[in-house]
This record gives C-alpha cells, structure tokens and sequence, in this order.
C-alpha cells in the first residue's frame, strides 16, 4: 500500500513537517509494510518558506530588517546559492504575529523591512525570489516595500515619504528607482487567498478587522487601494487591481506586480507542482493531508483543495484529518468521496485538541486505520 501525507500546518499547534511525521509514524506502527511518502505543504502563509528551504538544500541566513512598526528586528530567509534562489516570507518581516493584539494596527504597519529582505537577497546574487505573502501586518499594498528598494513616494507638496495604509491616498508622485532590479532578477508572489485589492471582498474589508482597523478605517484604507491603482494606471499604465490575489497581505499582491514586475501564483498548486506530488498521487493507493480548521477559506486555493484536486483526478480516496471542522453543509458538496476526522470530534473540545494535539492526531490516524 501506497500513501502519500501532504498536509498544512496546524496553525498554533503542529507545523506542517510535525503534522506528516505523526501521520507516517502511526501507520507505519500499524501498517508495518505501508509505503509512506512525506510531503509536508503549505500555501503561501507562514512556514512556506522553510518548507521550500529544506526541501532545496538552502542556507537558512537572519538579516536586521525594520519590523512593521519600523523597529529593528532580525528575521530570516532561505537562500539556495547553486540555484540563486531565495526564499522570503513577508511574515518575517512585517507579519501579524510581530505585534501584541495591542499594537496591531493596519493603518500604520508597514513592509519596508519586507523590502529589505528583498534586497538583501539580491545582493546575494539571487536571480529568483518566492516571496510568500500570508500572514501581514499591513495594508500599504507593498509600497513601503518599495521605498526599501528605492521607489520614491511624494506628496501633492514634493515631500518624500514612506507610505502606510492611512496615507496611501496622499501619494502624489512615484519616482521608479534608477536601476531597476527587477528587470534581471524574476520574483515569483506565493498567495494564499483570492481578494481582490479593494471592494467589500477586498483587503481592507476582509482582513482590515484583524489589523485592528475599525470600519471607518476600512474605508480609509480602501479608498487609499483605489486612488493607488488609478495613480500607477494613468501614470504607468500598468494595473494593479485586475488580478485574482491582488488584495492579499494588505495589497501587497497587487503591488508587487508593479514594483517587483512579479507573477502572482496561488502558493498551494505552486508548491505541490515544485516539489511533483503529482506523480506519486498517480501510483498511490491513498492521499492524506489536512490542516487547523476546514471552513469556507479552506475552498480557496488552500492545501486541502489542491490535494483534494489531485486525488480527484486520479480517482483516488482521500484522508483530511483537520483540528476542526466548521465546513457544514458545504462539505459534502466539496470534497466528493474524502473521509473527514476533526481532532476537536476525537478530543470532544476544541480546547482539548489544540492542547493535546499531538496525540489527538495520533488517535485520529489509528481511528481510521482501524476502519479501513
């Protein structure tokens, strides 16, 4: 028998490598002659790039960078020297796990330091960045970022400044850096969510809340995505608001195709055709993956559908063993012939399965493999 693991983190509790050893440890011990294949996945959020590191040899390196408040912080990304290729999650820099709950606040949390892991890696020598964008702070749609590689931003009055998601609609005036680094070095934007830029489905609306912003700044922010969009349409004639991703990670999607001349990728497909999971889907005899909670955003480009999508192409059972399950009714439409174990059902609380985790886990693999 052939198994293939390929779950997600479960935020909080388990990461992604934790997640598949304890999955292949428990059927090995019960399923001795089990042929066990390993591949821990993420989508773009947080843990995307170590996972990528590993996976490519990559020399993990700490940088001082400015943290989304601007104080100095070290963060780290990982860098594949023979393949000149870095690794950079946004998180590191300016992420939402940075901040207390009482400091997160979206309008003035920024990405410069992002902009400095960037240019770190660049320095380097990199000539390909996977910038994995879930997890921010910010709603700034990556312009600090830029100021970090050298754009420059002005008021109406020529004044210099580093943007923020409150003063977005006071750029007047985008000056492009003098060499343009990215017209050498290709920058690959890793998305874990389907927002468009601005809107009530967009970035402020959506995720705003969870920066700490109140609904009046909500609009503030979003009328700020807007007037940026128009300014580098009419002044560049490039549109940042047309792609789907566009309003992830406070924007930064949609502003990373302009200033890093980046493609936006949906990270969970991206990742499984980089590290080929297709090929061993085909032979397999089961598919496993999973994550913290199945809910409505788990339908979006998440690990779970992308696993889901490949074992529905070659006809094959799935396994989701998730801590929580808050799909409902959509779950029977969406996941077709997928066999569902929630932690929280096995622990008979939520709090019981975030706190004993491991072997909640544990219980829910010898569960099922009692039940085949």
């Amino acid at each position: 028998m052939k198994i293939i693991i390929a779950p997600d983190k479960y935020k909080g509790s388990l990461s992604a490598e934790e997640v598949a050893n304890i999955i292949g440890g428990v059927i090995k011990q019960y399923v001795p002659d089990a042929g066990v294949i390993k591949f821990p996945m993420a989508d773009g959020g947080e843990g995307t790039s170590a996972i990528l590191g590993k996976h490519f040899g990559a020399e993990k390196l700490n940088v001082a960078v400015h943290g989304p408040l601007m104080r100095m912080r070290m963060a780290s990304y990982y860098y594949a020297s023979k393949k000149k290729e870095a690794y950079i999650e946004m998180a590191e820099a300016s992420g939402l796990q940075l901040l207390s709950a009482a400091e997160r606040n979206g309008l003035i949390a920024n990405t410069y330091g992002t902009g400095e892991l960037i240019k770190d890696a660049i320095k380097r020598g990199a000539s390909h960045i996977i910038l994995c964008i879930g997890g921010s702070a910010t709603n700034d749609a990556g312009t600090a970022m830029a100021n970090a590689l050298e754009y420059i931003f002005q008021d109406v009055e020529g004044k210099a400044f580093i943007p923020n998601g409150e003063t977005l609609s006071q750029i007047a005036t985008i000056i492009p850096p003098e060499i343009n680094y990215f017209n050498r070095v290709k920058v690959t934007v890793l998305t874990d969510v389907r927002n468009p830029l601005y809107g009530y489905e967009g970035a402020a609306y959506v995720y705003g809340p969870q920066k700490g912003l109140s609904d009046e700044e909500c609009e503030i922010v979003d009328r700020g995505f807007r007037h940026l969009a128009k300014l580098i349409k009419s002044d560049f004639g490039f549109s940042i608001d047309e792609q789907s991703g566009a309003g992830a990670a406070g924007g930064l999607g949609g502003g990373a195709t302009f200033f890093l001349n980046a493609q936006l990728k949906e990270g969970a497909n991206y990742i499984s055709k980089l590290l080929e999971i297709e090929k061993h889907v085909a032979s397999a005899d089961w598919v496993i993956s999973g994550e913290g909670k199945l809910d409505s955003q788990s339908l979006e480009g998440k690990v779970v559908t992308e696993m889901y999508r490949l074992a529905q192409n070659f006809s094959k059972p799935l396994l989701l063993l998730v801590g929580k399950n808050d799909l409902g009714d959509l779950l029977k439409k969406q996941f077709l012939k997928t066999r569902i174990f929630s932690l929280t059902d096995v622990a008979g609380s939520e709090a019981e399965a975030m706190n004993q985790s491991e072997l909640m886990l544990k219980q829910a693999v010898k569960q099922w493999v009692e039940s085949m």
